[in-house]
C-alpha cells in the first residue's frame, strides 16, 4: 500500500511539473546546453554533478524528477527496490537514469525531454 502511494505521490508531483514542457529529440551528446529553468530530460539540466551512491531507484528517481520536471513512469513496480549503480558527475536525466540501472535487468523503454519510460529488459 505505501508503494502505491509514493508512486501515486511521484507520478502527481512529476506530472504537475512538466505540464507545459514542450517535446524535443535531442539528445544529450547533441546538447551541451543546459535546460532553461532546469527542466528537460534529454539535455544536461544542472551545472554541478550528480553522486547518487547506496541508493534504491524510486529515491534516485524521485530525486531527478523533483531537480528536472522529467516525468519518470515505470511499467515494473519491481524497479523501486533495485539498487541502483552509483551515478555521478554530470549529465542528463536520460543517461543518470540509464546509468542507476546499468546492472540491473531493467532499461529505458522510451525517452522523450518530456518523460521517460523504464521497463524490464525482454
Amino acid at each position: 500500500m505505501q508503494k502505491k502511494l509514493w508512486a501515486l505521490a511521484v507520478a502527481v508531483s512529476a506530472l504537475a511539473v512538466t505540464a507545459g514542457c514542450s517535446t524535443q529529440t535531442q539528445t544529450a551528446e547533441e546538447s551541451e546546453v543546459v535546460a532553461d529553468n532546469g527542466r528537460g530530460c534529454l539535455i544536461i539540466v544542472a551545472d554541478h554533478p550528480y553522486s547518487f551512491k547506496d541508493w534504491r531507484f524510486d529515491e534516485t528517481a524521485q530525486a531527478l524528477a523533483h531537480a528536472s520536471g522529467c516525468f519518470i513512469s515505470i511499467e515494473d513496480r519491481e524497479v523501486y527496490a533495485q539498487k541502483i549503480s552509483p551515478v555521478e558527475g554530470r549529465m542528463s536525466i536520460r543517461d543518470a537514469v540509464a546509468q542507476a540501472l546499468k546492472g540491473t535487468a531493467f532499461e529505458i523503454k522510451e525517452a522523450t525531454n518530456d518523460h521517460i519510460v523504464v521497463g524490464r529488459k525482454k
